[in-house]
């Protein structure tokens, strides 16, 4: 995002980005969290603080927790918060696919903990 904008702070690399694309922005930042923008508003989402082992496949899961969130028509906040929990699991544990949460860890956070 630094590089496509000239912005050195992640958040105004991310609204820079939606002013471009019209669309809404997400910047990972990994154990700092990330930043939305959609052109509108910006905002800090911090990482879940969880016990680091592994951060393979991390990112593959904030992506697919987001997707679950954007499809299932959340708010934002809800969304990123849920991707962040999911990438979270993975971390704890090695290899990137032991940590993954089962269908019922994920339906306790999603509709237990909205």
């Amino acid at each position: 995002a630094s590089l496509l904008t000239e912005q050195h702070n992640p958040s105004q690399a991310a609204y820079a980005l939606s002013l471009r694309t019209a669309a809404p922005v997400i910047v990972t930042e990994g154990a700092d969290g990330c930043h939305f923008a959609n052109g509108r508003e910006t905002f800090h989402h911090p990482a879940m603080k969880v016990p680091m082992v592994d951060r393979t496949g991390a990112g593959a899961l904030f992506q697919a927790g987001f997707l679950y969130g954007l499809l299932a028509a959340w708010e934002m906040p809800r969304i990123l918060r849920f991707a962040t929990w999911i990438s979270a699991q993975a971390s704890k544990e090695a290899g990137g696919r032991k940590g993954i949460p089962n269908e019922a860890q994920v339906r306790h956070f999603a509709f237990e903990n909205p």
